[in-house]
Order: C-alpha cells, then structure tokens, then sequence
C-alpha cells in the first residue's frame, strides 16, 4: 500500500497580507489582474463574468469607470482562480490543486487554532462618513449578473455578522445581497443556517436582529464566510488562527457588532420580522430582505429613523467574486433599516498597465 504522505511537499503556510487592497497587490504582481474601463453595470459585467468565471485561470478584473457611478467605485471580480488561489491560501505558487489542497489540509485543519480577534478604536472603514438623505446605494455599480435576475446584487463576494442574543457568540456568513433601493439592500438567510438561528432568537424576544454587511473585504475572511463553522465558533476568529495573529476589528456605532477595521465597505442596520420580501431571481438566487441603507465602498450602518454611511475614499464599490448559481425557489427575506457608516481609503492602489 502507498504511503499516503509520500512525496508530500513539507510547506509552510504565510499569508501576507492583510485586507483587500493587499491582496490585489500581491495578484497584481502575479500578473493576474486585468483592469477594464467603461463597462455597464446593466449588461457588460454580468457578461463579462459568465466567460471569465468558466476559465480555470481566468483573470481577476478590476472593473472602473462605470458609467452612472462616481470616479473611483469599483467592482472586483473573480478572486479564487489562477496562482492567485495559492497567495489567497498562503502557499508558494508552484503547487498544483492536489498539492494546495494536501498543504491547506496540513496547515490548516488538522489542529485549528482560532485567535480571537482585537477591538481597535479607529480604522480606515471610519475614514468617510455621509448621513440621511444623502445615502444612495443604487449609486454604487452593482450589476445584473445575470438575464433574470431580480435585482441588483451588491453583496456576492460578501460576508454578514450577526450575534447571538441569548449565548453572545458571533458568526460570519456568506449571504447574498441584493439592492432594492436608495437605503434597503437584500439579505437572504437560508433556513438552518447560523444567521438564521440568531434571527429566529430575536424575532420570538420581539426584538429586530442587528446586523453588520462586509461588502468589500478581505478574500480569506469571505471565503470562511462561505464554509460554516462549527456552532458557536466566529469565522474571523478561525482567519486570526490561520494568520497567526489577532484580526483588528472596530465597533459599529449602531449595533456594537464588529466588523474588520481594513474593510472596504460595511452595511449596518437591523433585521425587522414586519419587513419581508419574496422575490425570484432565476439567474443567481432568490432576491433577499433588505439590509438597510449602505454603500459599497462603504462602512453602513443602520438604524431606524437614522441613516449614516461611512466609505473608505477610493475603495471597491462591490468585491463580486461569483456570479453563477442555480435559481432556486424563492425562501423567507427579510427588510433591514441601517444608519449607514463607510469611510474610503487614502492610500492610492497600484494599477497594472
């Protein structure tokens, strides 16, 4: 019988980087990054996204100057392909799909270690803030995906927090968003997921469930967004584990809830039984509640009667990273209305020529 471990590279896991825009860096350098300018949020995206996510090693594309949004508001799409996937992970590029997953098995799952992660009083999500009437979600260059989509998604490469209200733990999970109109934005909560248990908790207490939507971020924290962890345990804390150090969080003004202070964007607001939507979308999936006023380079937080939205100057408008799902039937939505905070960033990103 075959040794299993042998020929097995003995690779040692680093992530280096630390948000969003040091990832793209780092793809950059990779070669991997293709920025395209002038393409519609109505048709060009969508398009665009149905031939690339097909590819293997299809580029990431930074997609800017979107006609109808303002300089600056971007869509990134297609993060997990290429050598790329290795970086993301934290291994050397020249390790194959079977040896990346043999390394990630080997770093990561055997003897997890998650690391709780560390309130901070500022961070650059903080840096941009507007309030009111001035929020406008619809102003951001979230696309069609596809032809029979119900709506706009501005939250696909996205991850929520919500809490527990009656044990305290946190979780992190992938679920969609999908614009509805100046101050509401979608959230779709699938049944028996971690989210949904809070949200269940709160609705019998008579209490709305508040919320925090990370729409631009981190690539690691999404994608442990999209594998649920074991109950009770937060996903960021089992990213921190993975980095070996603590993630640096802030407080939402609104809700308390923590979202990483490096984030592009963050939708705070809360989660109202009164306010459900049920709505089709055939290309992707069924169009969800409301998550309340945001924006996509944003930071929102929501509130009723309040709205304020802080954006991180010069950040991603939507970090869409998939774009293809089977259409399902259409499950319980529920209406968020947040105060919105995004700040942008000041520091200026790298473009590949």
């Amino acid at each position: 019988m075959n040794d299993s471990s042998a020929g097995k590279s003995n690779v040692t896991a680093n992530i280096a980087y630390d948000d969003l825009r040091e990832w793209l860096v780092r793809a950059e350098l990779l070669g991997e990054v293709r920025n395209v300018k002038g393409a519609s949020w109505q048709e060009d995206i969508g398009l665009a996204a149905e031939a690339i996510l097909r590819e293997e090693n299809g580029p990431c594309v930074v997609f800017d100057e979107v006609p109808g949004s303002p300089k600056g508001f971007r869509v990134l799409l297609n993060m997990f392909a290429g050598v790329r996937r290795n970086m993301t992970l934290g291994f050397p590029d020249h390790l194959t799909k079977w040896e990346l997953s043999d390394a990630f098995r080997e770093a990561y799952l055997k003897e997890q270690k998650p690391i709780p992660h560390e309130i901070v009083e500022d961070g650059p999500i903080f840096e941009n803030i507007i309030t009111g009437d001035a929020i406008d979600v619809t102003k951001f260059p979230s696309p069609v995906w596809h032809e029979l989509d119900g709506g706009r998604y501005i939250g696909t490469g996205t991850y929520s927090i919500t809490r527990d209200p009656e044990e305290n733990w946190l979780n992190a999970g992938a679920y969609r968003a999908m614009v509805h109109d100046k101050t509401s934005v979608g959230m779709l909560m699938a049944a028996g997921h971690h989210a949904t248990i809070h949200c269940e908790k709160y609705f019998k207490r008579g209490e709305p469930m508040p919320v925090v939507m990370v729409l631009g971020g981190d690539p690691l924290c999404f994608f442990y967004g999209g594998l649920e962890a074991p109950y009770g345990v937060f996903e960021i804390d089992v990213v921190g584990g993975l980095r070996g150090k603590a993630m640096k969080m802030v407080k939402g003004k609104i809700t308390g809830l923590p979202f990483p202070a490096g984030a592009e964007i963050v939708l705070e607001g809360y989660v109202t039984p009164e306010k459900r939507v049920m709505k089709a979308s055939p290309g992707c999936m069924p169009t969800c509640a409301s998550a309340g006023t945001g924006s996509v380079i944003t930071k929102a937080v929501a509130k009723p009667a309040t709205n304020r939205l802080m954006q991180r100057k010069w950040g991603f408008s939507v970090d869409c990273e998939s774009a293809a799902c089977a259409s399902m039937a259409p499950p319980r939505d529920y209406l968020v209305e947040p105060e919105v905070s995004v700040p942008p960033r000041k520091r200026a990103l790298k473009r590949s020529r």
